[in-house]
């Protein structure tokens, strides 16, 4: 909903991310209460994943984020800031349905009293299918309105405990556990030469969590806050021969078990009057182990050995937030990051054994352990020009390390691994004016402008050798797919925004983002196009607060521009589209709530990656309690 923000839909594996000015989930930095959650292997977190039912604020940061939260926000951060009790005993309970079998259901239960709070619950989503609209063309490949293989099910505990002796001290323990299964459709399109349509489904996705926050006011000046984490992300993919998903014969399965440990700490220092200073040390291990289940054609099964990759990420940073005067504030940080590989293993398909990647250079993997150091300054400035209006800009220098997939994997025998890859940096520029009008309405305009370079992407390159196995290639040269540095990248654009209360019962926000990306690399540097942004992207919503405390909203959003590629690997530009949603909320005696709502009110038949329809026009109602 928020200019200069879209989601990073990856169609193709029905995963979808977050998208900041054209930088995607492995460019943002994704915290959950200021922990860093994302796969350690590829750098993504399946934001479809995390169900929200007890977010209590999410912060987000575009181009200049904070040096303390640690590496790799190359354009900016999303903080996913979760509840906590106030009462000593409060609860909510809610229950759903909707299109495609949805149901929605949730528990919560928590309480505050004297030095200690507890809170915890249960939530679970599933659906059978997503409803496809009208106006698709139904095909070979998608006989039905009822989508091929789009079921899903996400099952979530938690809980957390805390000690609270005093009013500014905190220690905070919680613990998440997170079930998921779904579907991943097949490409359904009209690319009549494409012959390696993909019948995959995620047989799980589980994450289990768990996190340490704590604050501790040393003194009248000094705060300190440490922070430690253990992430598991364990998953199985299957895959199948047809679209009867019941034959795995010249297919297989691959497990990953992902898991990342770390700990932060944070002094805050207010000694100086007009200052806030803040120094931050950050630790994390991330470890990727994985291994393939192969069925050959006649269904003999060969079981790979498990092979692990991991990195040792440091940082250190430093900010001071300034009050210079009355009008004028202004900001100075600095961060300096470390990634040291630790371990990298390649399979020996001769001897089907796990062996050290082969590379030249110095120790056991060579130059396959890369180990370097980025830094990153950064400054922010804004003055009040009058009262009711203020002018800002930030400039920002951030760094992204290479994921352990760009570096290591071969992506199911279609790319070639590149251990020596470098880290990616960029320069951001924000420069910006807000201004409140009369009828309580507030505009802010945005320009702004991030030079990558370095920048990571994957590239079409030629070989001699037949590197590429899955791809049926003949004669040479063999076509390949490789994560490369390509040289440039610019994203510039501008964003506007309206936030308007102009009467009592009636709100209104719109935004409009420009966005223009371009990549300048080497003229071999084939395959490589500025996917997955949209050019002009249109959001706005507006709420009207009847009588009976009935609460209706409705939605529009337009987005054009977008680039994608096919499953085939061509460029096909994605759909040009506009959508409405309109809802109604009712609330009983202040406690009870009524919900229902049409997402998609015209049916738009739609696609972010050709051959991927999204959803046509649903519904959903929902009850909840709270007390």
């Amino acid at each position: 909903m928020l200019p200069g923000v879209s989601i990073d839909h990856k169609s193709s594996r029905n995963q979808s991310g977050v998208m900041i000015r054209g930088f995607d989930t492995r460019q943002v930095g994704l915290y959950l209460d200021d922990i860093p959650i994302y796969i350690p292997y590829d750098g993504y977190a399946d934001i479809s994943r995390f169900l929200s039912s007890d977010i209590s604020v999410i912060e987000v940061a575009k181009g200049y984020s904070s040096p303390l939260l640690g590496p790799n926000g190359l354009g900016g951060a999303v903080n996913i800031v979760t509840r906590q009790p106030e009462k000593k005993l409060e609860g909510d309970g809610s229950f759903g349905r909707g299109s495609g079998g949805l149901m929605d259901v949730g528990f919560h239960l928590g309480s505050r009293w004297q030095k200690f709070f507890v809170r915890a619950g249960m939530d679970w989503l599933q659906s059978d299918f997503m409803p496809l609209s009208g106006d698709f063309q139904l095909n070979a490949l998608q006989p039905t309105y009822e989508r091929i293989d789009s079921h899903q099910r996400d099952i979530r505990y938690n809980g957390r405990f805390a000690f609270t002796p005093n009013d500014t001290d905190q220690y905070v323990f919680t613990y998440n556990k997170q079930k998921s299964d779904y579907g991943d459709p097949p490409y359904a399109g009209n690319d009549t030469t494409n012959n390696k349509v993909k019948y995959w489904d995620w047989n799980y996705w589980n994450r289990d969590s768990y996190y340490f926050n704590s604050s501790t006011k040393l003194d009248d000046f000094n705060t300190v806050k440490v922070r430690g984490f253990w992430d598991i992300y364990p998953n199985r993919l299957d895959m199948y021969n047809s679209i009867a998903y019941n034959s795995q014969l010249g297919q297989g399965s691959s497990e990953y078990y992902d898991h990342s440990k770390g700990l932060s700490a944070e002094l805050l220092n207010k000694m100086f009057p007009r200052h806030n200073i803040g120094a931050s040390l950050f630790f994390k291990g991330d470890t990727h182990e994985e291994h393939s289940i192969n069925v050959d054609k006649k269904g003999k099964v060969t079981v790979e050995p498990w092979r692990t990759d991991s990195d040792l990420l440091v940082s250190i940073g430093m900010q001071d937030a300034m009050t210079l005067t009355s009008k004028l504030r202004a900001t100075l940080g600095f961060s300096a990051d470390h990634m040291n590989a630790t371990a990298a293993h390649d399979l020996n398909k001769t001897t089907n054994t796990s062996v050290p990647f082969a590379c030249f250079g110095e120790g056991e993997n060579g130059a396959c352990l890369l180990k370097v150091w980025t830094y990153n300054p950064l400054a922010s400035i804004s003055y009040a020009v009058s009262k009711s209006g203020t002018a800002f800009f930030s400039f920002a220098m951030k760094s992204h390390f290479p994921t352990l997939k760009d570096r290591y994997s071969y992506k199911n025998g279609q790319a070639i691994p590149n251990p020596t890859l470098t880290p990616e940096h960029t320069r951001n520029y924000d420069l910006g004016y807000s201004q409140v009008l009369p009828f309580k309405t507030i505009v802010q305009v945005e320009l702004f402008r991030s030079d990558v370079y370095d920048a990571i992407e994957n590239a079409t390159i030629y070989v001699d050798t037949n590197l590429c196995t899955s791809l049926k290639q003949n004669p040479p040269p063999y076509i390949c797919r490789q994560a490369v540095n390509v040289g440039d990248e610019l994203h510039q654009g501008a964003e506007v925004t309206l936030r308007s209360n102009p009467l009592r019962r009636l709100s209104f926000d719109a935004n409009y983002t420009f966005l223009q990306r371009y990549i300048d690399g080497p003229s071999n540097m084939l395959g490589v196009f500025p996917t997955g942004s949209p050019k002009h992207k249109t959001f706005a919503t507006a709420g009207l607060q009847l009588p009976y405390t009935l609460l209706l909203t409705a939605t529009v959003r337009y987005e054009a521009g977008t680039i994608s590629t096919n499953d085939s690997g061509l460029v096909v530009p994605a759909s040009k589209f506009a959508t409405a949603d309109l809802g109604g909320l009712i609330t009983i005696k202040g406690a009870a709530t009524v919900q229902a709502g049409v997402k998609n009110l015209f049916d738009r038949n739609y696609y972010y990656q050709e051959g991927f329809p999204e959803a046509g026009r649903t519904w959903y109602f929902k009850t909840g309690y709270r007390f």
